[in-house]
């Protein structure tokens, strides 16, 4: 799956992440980068992370993917 109107799962080094709304990957199949519209919590070794899933409003650096939305 890559990208649409509808939302994916994808699978990481450190568990799955839902409710993705937009999803680049690399030739390997392993998720590039990605777009998240509902919380997920993810255990990583220095502790417990949980991703950007909404917009703050603040800004941040410009990334390519931006202009896909």
């Amino acid at each position: 799956m890559k990208g649409g109107d509808y939302l994916e799962r994808a699978s990481t080094n450190y568990g799955i992440l839902e409710g993705i709304a937009f999803a680049e990957y690399h030739e390997n199949e392993m998720l590039k980068r990605c777009i998240l519209i509902q919380k997920n919590t993810i255990d990583i070794p220095c502790g417990i992370f949980i991703p950007q899933y909404e917009d703050d409003g603040k800004r941040k650096k410009a990334h390519e993917i931006n202009d896909l939305l």
